[in-house]
């Protein structure tokens, strides 16, 4: 009496090694396949991720399951370990070029957006003026700095300078106009004023 069993499941082919890859070049599963001690007929392969979430979105563990089983129901399992990665910050889009400009024509922080390639949800950019002061008061420069930062801690900052500057002298108010008098009715100075579109202090006019 010769009584043959089947108690050794298939052998896998092909199973990929442990591998680091970022959030957004996650592989597809590698084509597997099975041979059998036992069996002629092609065995199936079949791939299944089991994910394990990390500190943040972008970052996580597969544990990516192969599994053959025989026609005497044999299995074996193989498992390729997917560590993901998001080591790379957001993409800033809009940041405006460098810019000279008068000191009363300062512009407004434009809206700037951010893309990730881990983040589906959107991201904030902030933007902080950093003055850097000039020799007078109108004459100063804006380092305005904008960040983006994405759920995995990952910064990106870029900075618009503005060179701000005062070439507009002041304008007189209240000069009277040409006026012809007797020798002896020469009038006092008028009472004249002066404005400036970067001084905020008073300014004096002799």
């Amino acid at each position: 009496v010769i009584t043959v069993e089947d108690t050794t499941g298939p052998t896998l082919v092909g199973v990929p090694g442990p591998i680091t890859v970022a959030c957004d070049a996650v592989p597809s599963a590698a084509v597997v396949t099975a041979t059998d001690n036992c069996d002629t007929n092609p065995i199936t392969v079949t791939s299944n991720d089991v994910i394990v979430p990390g500190a943040c979105t972008g970052e996580y563990v597969i544990n990516r399951e192969f599994t053959a089983s025989d026609d005497c129901g044999n299995v074996t399992t193989n498992t390729q370990v997917i560590t993901v990665e998001d080591t790379t910050g957001p993409v800033l889009a809009g940041v405006p070029a460098d810019v000279t400009v008068e000191c009363d024509a300062v512009p407004a922080p434009t809206v700037v957006t951010a893309t990730d390639n881990c983040d589906a949800n959107p991201i904030t950019v902030m933007s902080n003026d950093v003055i850097v002061p000039g020799a007078c008061t109108g004459e100063y420069v804006i380092n305005r700095e904008f960040t983006a930062s994405d759920d995995c801690g990952n910064v990106t900052t870029d900075t618009q300078v503005i060179t701000v500057e005062d070439t507009t002298g002041p304008t007189l108010v209240g000069v009277p106009g040409p006026i012809t008098v007797a020798c002896d009715a020469v009038p006092s100075a008028a009472v004249v004023t002066a404005t400036d579109n970067c001084d905020t202090n008073p300014i004096t006019v002799t």
